[in-house]
């Protein structure tokens, strides 16, 4: 099996919101990095990173999980954070749950964190940063 070539630039988005997913593609396009996906849950985006290892990735933790499963808000968010961590892929976690999340910085070192209540643009903002510290 051949082995996983990070892609400069290139960002995986992780959004189950279509309309959503669509404008974060949109800025990340208008700010000259390369969008992949959308993926809307942890199989997918799994299933994403088999093939292609992105620099970065935009990462929303609530991925739709029906509230009847018992699983907390972000919940495989949060086993996809982890995961992003382990290949080393620069992540800003954009969501509406960054206020109750804890121990984000526990699963991944190298992320930002911007609340869904900020205008997107701050997500490039965020990716500009995590450039820099570089």
């Amino acid at each position: 099996m051949p082995e996983s070539v990070k892609q400069p630039n290139s960002v995986l988005v992780v959004e189950d919101n279509t309309l959503l997913a669509f404008e974060i593609f949109e800025i990340l396009l208008a700010a000259d990095f390369e969008p992949l996906g959308p993926c809307s849950t942890y199989t997918e985006t799994l299933e994403s990173l088999y093939d292609v290892v992105p620099e970065f990735c935009v990462l929303d933790l609530d991925l739709g999980i029906p509230p009847d499963l018992g699983l907390p808000p972000g919940a495989e968010g949060r086993k996809i954070l982890s995961v992003l961590n382990s290949k080393g892929i620069k992540t800003v976690v954009y969501s509406a749950y960054c206020s109750i999340q804890t121990n984000l910085r526990a699963l991944h070192q190298t992320m930002e964190m911007v609340d869904k209540a900020e205008p997107t643009e701050r997500v490039v903002d965020a990716m500009r940063k995590l450039q820099a510290a570089e």
